[in-house]
């Protein structure tokens, strides 16, 4: 007789049953979600066992791999660790009030509390509106140890003081990484205060953020990791030289010996 998918799902052992479901979640997505909308039982076992999973913010009559109340299930629950990462779709005509809305649902549900690392792709389509959903990230997000913030190579996404503030509410905070995005005025006359909001960050990746140095000088007292992936300007050895907790860092392409120089002060 034909397998039953669902079937076979709830008659594996513990161990394969995650195995198959962290390779469902990042092979084929709509499977995943057919089986979630096949049984309670297998609803439970995809929740309990999705460690990645991705969401793209559609309009309303566009169809989409994952509904949202699958993506707060598997987000909101109590245990384990979620790498989501959240995409802004082309046809949204409010892409910011879309992902604002998004994620006051999940500080309306007490939060996200199975994410541990979150990345916001293509930010550059709420540039407008980066101001509504900025608090928001934060706590929607409570339990966050990574955050990846994207733009695109063409168009930099904006990044709003009040998105560094929402971070207060992620104690946890680790890692950040901005790509192809830049810092609006706001945030930059407020970027000395970063570290009061994520005291517990201690590496930054940066790749085509114009304001890097800022960033830098910034978190020169707790930065341990650096990843900066592409030439680095004059001024960034003075900056690098005030890292002084540094214990690994990737540079780009770099000439003689003066990033040493900095590094050895």
């Amino acid at each position: 007789p034909p397998i039953d998918p669902p079937q076979l799902l709830l008659g594996l052992p513990d161990l394969a049953a995650q195995c198959l479901v962290g390779h469902l979640a990042i092979a084929d997505s709509s499977v995943l979600m057919a089986l979630m909308r096949a049984s309670q039982g297998c609803r439970a076992l995809v929740v309990a066992h999705t460690a990645k999973a991705t969401y793209q913010l559609k309009s309303a009559g566009s169809s989409n791999s994952m509904s949202r109340a699958a993506l707060h299930a598997l987000a909101g629950r109590a245990g384990g660790a979620l790498q989501l990462g959240l995409y802004l779709s082309n046809d949204l005509d409010s892409p910011g009030a879309e992902l604002a809305q998004l994620l006051a649902e999940a500080v309306a549900r007490g939060g996200w509390r199975a994410v541990r690392a979150l990345c916001l792709v293509d930010l550059h389509k709420a540039n407008e509106q980066a101001g509504l959903y900025s608090h928001l990230v934060g706590p929607a997000c409570p339990g966050l140890t990574s955050l990846a913030l994207h733009g695109d190579q063409g168009a930099p996404g904006t990044v709003e003081a009040a998105l560094f503030t929402s971070l207060s509410a992620c104690p946890q905070l680790t890692h950040l990484e901005l790509r192809f995005v830049q810092l609006s005025a706001a945030a930059q006359q407020q970027a000395d205060v970063l570290p009061q909001h994520v005291p517990n960050l201690t590496s930054l990746k940066i790749v085509a953020c114009p304001q890097a140095l800022t960033l830098m000088h910034a978190l020169s007292g707790q930065l341990k990791s650096l990843m900066w992936p592409e030439p680095v300007p004059a001024p960034g050895w003075e900056a690098l030289a005030t890292c002084t907790h540094l214990v690994e860092v990737r540079l780009g392409f770099v000439c003689g010996r003066t990033w040493l120089d900095a590094l050895l002060r």
